[in-house]
């Protein structure tokens, strides 16, 4: 029998709105959660600024107030009470959240990415990327202030740190940010300036990064891979999936290896051009600088029976070669899916099938 000490322990904490987004803020030990909820004007509490340029988070007296509001949770790591909440503007609806380090600066900052969502709008034609500078006061209580905001045009669907960088998605547009100080006589403060782009087709949805590399998730057109040019400081497309699909979630398993997740509750493991799959020298992955981007190839498909959002994690904390994490998360996905999976055609045997299957073909 498991002692009591090892077992995970669960603890609900009720917090009466509908959650978007968390992450952890690691510096700190906080959490910090995305919410969307119904607030009085009279609740709002307006969140100071560093910037004298900046516009506040909040508007108390705004005639909307009555209307769905989205805000932040900011929690201690044992996730017991909310310590502070940063509410955001009417009709801006929180759509990414990350923590990230920007430069040389030790401060880790809050990223928030932001949409305006109006009913006149069939896409949101505006939105905002925050930072958020928290830290402790001598009482030990958050404060949390806006170091800058970027005005975007359009809605900010992803936001993942990149060397020291600030990696998004607005629209159908793959933006690279960094932050500059400016001095205004002796006063400090920041901005948020843009570094490179890429233009795509439609809308991407999500972006995953390791190294050099960039994986986007189209909603219509599947998956593509983009590499960071730090001499040129451009983006590059480097690979594509040419079919199209309705991409939900995508991963970067390793070096050569991507899983995808569709609307149809499909699972591909997508791998490079099948005209160097049988090629076993150091040099086969995304390092050869080609002017034709390459192909994707869907070299696995499982069939999950439920959509999958949010993120397809491979195992970080393991130390074995790419292969190995490949064909791990590979099977682990497939039977786990299988297993807990309580409609569509898919079972636990079928699920140990598609496993074996996307692990052969990482081994081909």
């Amino acid at each position: 029998m498991q002692d009591a000490s090892k077992r995970v322990h669960i603890r609900k904490v009720s917090l009466g709105e509908s959650p978007l987004w968390i992450t952890y803020l690691t510096h700190l030990r906080i959490c910090a959660v995305a919410c969307e909820t119904h607030t009085r004007s009279q609740d709002i509490v307006s969140l100071p600024s560093s910037s004298s340029t900046a516009s506040p988070i909040s508007y108390p007296g705004s005639p909307e107030a009555h209307k769905k509001k989205c805000c932040v949770h900011l929690m201690s790591g044992q996730c017991d009470k909310i310590a502070k909440t940063v509410h955001f503007q009417p009709n801006e609806q929180v759509s990414a959240l990350c923590p990230v380090l920007l430069g040389d600066d030790p401060q880790e900052y809050l990223a928030v990415g932001t949409a305006f969502i109006h009913e006149d709008e069939p896409e949101p034609l505006k939105g905002r990327v925050l930072l958020l500078r928290i830290s402790k006061d001598e009482d030990d209580q958050l404060c949390c202030t806006e170091a800058a905001v970027l005005q975007v045009p359009g809605a900010v669907y992803s936001l993942v740190p990149f060397k020291s960088m600030l990696l998004g998605s607005v629209n159908n547009r793959v933006s690279l940010w960094t932050k500059t100080d400016l001095l205004e006589g002796t006063r400090k403060h920041y901005r948020i300036t843009e570094v490179c782009h890429y233009v795509g087709t439609v809308i991407f949805l999500q972006v995953q990064a390791t190294g050099d590399y960039i994986l986007t998730g189209d909603v219509m057109h599947s998956v593509s891979l983009l590499r960071y040019d730090a001499q040129e400081s451009t983006l590059k497309l480097m690979a594509s999936d040419a079919q199209a699909a309705w991409t939900t979630t995508v991963e970067i398993v390793a070096r050569d290896s991507f899983l995808m997740a569709d609307d149809c509750c499909n699972m591909y493991m997508l791998g490079r051009d099948e005209s160097r799959l049988s090629q076993k020298a150091s040099s086969t992955s995304f390092t050869n600088d080609s002017s034709k981007p390459q192909r994707l190839h869907r070299v696995g498909q499982f069939h999950a029976g439920k959509q999958t959002h949010g993120g397809l994690d491979k195992c970080r904390r393991c130390h074995r070669s790419d292969r190995c994490i490949a064909r791990f998360s590979a099977v682990y996905a497939a039977v786990s899916v299988a297993g807990h999976s309580g409609t569509g055609t898919c079972s636990a045997e079928n699920g140990i099938s598609a496993g074996r299957g996307l692990a052969q073909a990482l081994d081909s």
